[in-house]
C-alpha cells in the first residue's frame, strides 16, 4: 500500500505543477496586448476627433474622492448662463453630468462667435477656472455621452 500511496502523491504533485504552469502567461503577450490596446484606443480617438461633435471648448470637473469644487463649477454654469443672455450670442453648449460625486462637463462651441469673443469668453472662463485644480480644460475635444441611469 505505501507504494500506491507515494504514485497518488506523485500524481497529485504533477498535476499541481501542470495547472500552475497552464494559468501562468509570458510577459510578452501581456506587453503586446498593451501595445494592441493602446494603438486602438489611438484610433478611436482619430474617428471621433473628425465627428461632428466636436467642441470648442470642453471644462470637465472631476472628483478625488471629495467630490468637485461646487463653488468653482456653479460661478462657470452662471457665467456661461449669463454670457449667452448679456451678450445676446448664440452661444451652444451642453452641460453634462456623469460621476457620482458631481462630476460634470461643460461643453461650449463657438459657431458664433468672432474671433474677439471667443478671446474674451476664452480669458474670462481661465479666469473662473483657474480658481480649482480639479477641472481639466481641453479645447477642440469631444463630449462625453449623457449617462443613462
Amino acid at each position: 500500500m505505501p507504494f500506491n500511496n507515494n504514485i497518488m502523491l506523485n500524481q497529485i504533485f504533477t498535476l499541481l505543477i501542470v495547472l500552475f504552469f497552464a494559468n501562468c502567461k509570458p510577459s510578452q503577450n501581456r506587453e503586446t496586448k498593451k501595445e494592441t490596446k493602446e494603438t486602438n484606443n489611438k484610433n478611436t480617438e482619430s474617428v471621433t476627433l473628425t465627428d461632428s461633435s466636436i467642441y470648442s471648448l470642453v471644462a470637465s470637473f472631476y472628483s478625488r474622492g471629495e467630490g468637485i469644487d461646487f463653488k468653482v463649477a456653479n460661478e462657470y454654469k452662471t457665467f456661461l448662463l449669463n454670457y449667452k443672455t448679456s451678450n445676446e450670442l448664440a452661444l451652444e453648449h451642453d452641460i453634462i453630468s456623469w460621476g457620482r460625486e458631481g462630476e460634470t462637463d461643460f461643453c461650449i462651441r463657438f459657431n458664433n462667435l468672432s474671433e474677439k469673443d471667443k478671446r474674451l469668453f476664452l480669458e474670462k472662463s481661465q479666469e473662473i477656472l483657474k480658481k480649482t485644480d480639479r477641472v481639466n480644460i481641453k479645447e477642440n475635444a469631444s463630449c462625453r455621452k449623457k449617462r443613462t441611469n
